[in-house]
């Protein structure tokens, strides 16, 4: 019985092991590459504050985006359904994917990979119109 439970330790061990160096990469997941064409330094009022693995984006515009790209230092991105004016959307930065297939290191508690800071969130209409920032709020206690 001794033995087996040494095995079982071991088997786990080695489990979580192999968890901690998960390096977030999916390439099933890989987003398109960032359009450095559409890029502008058009800005609309729309606050981005970043809490811990989450982004969220408070809409004070009379704006409403359709559909569209959301992207976060002009490397990470995903689709969202739109942005109604007045509304706030949190997004999970685990869902943000760059062209590789590599996950935005948003960091953690359990996180092997160091996190990222939040530096530069664009959308992104989908069309070939140029794209619009929006105002970072860096994290409390971020190095900017």
């Amino acid at each position: 019985m001794h033995a087996l439970s040494l095995i079982i330790v071991s088997a786990l061990s080695l489990t979580l092991l192999g968890a901690c160096n998960y390096r977030g990469y999916d390439a099933a997941s890989a987003g398109p590459a960032y359009r450095f064409d559409l890029h502008t330094t058009n800005t609309a009022d729309v606050q981005v504050f970043r809490d811990g693995t989450h982004i969220t984006l408070v809409n004070a515009t009379a704006t409403t985006w359709p559909a569209a790209r959301i992207w976060v230092n002009q490397r990470f991105s995903r689709s969202i359904d739109g942005l109604d004016a007045g509304e706030t959307m949190s997004i999970g930065l685990f869902s943000f994917w760059d062209e590789d297939g590599e996950s935005f290191p948003a960091g953690g508690f359990l996180s092997s990979r160091q996190s990222m800071p939040v530096r530069l969130v664009e959308i992104d209409s989908g069309d070939d119109t140029p794209m619009v920032g929006f105002i970072t709020i860096a994290a409390t206690g971020e190095k900017k």
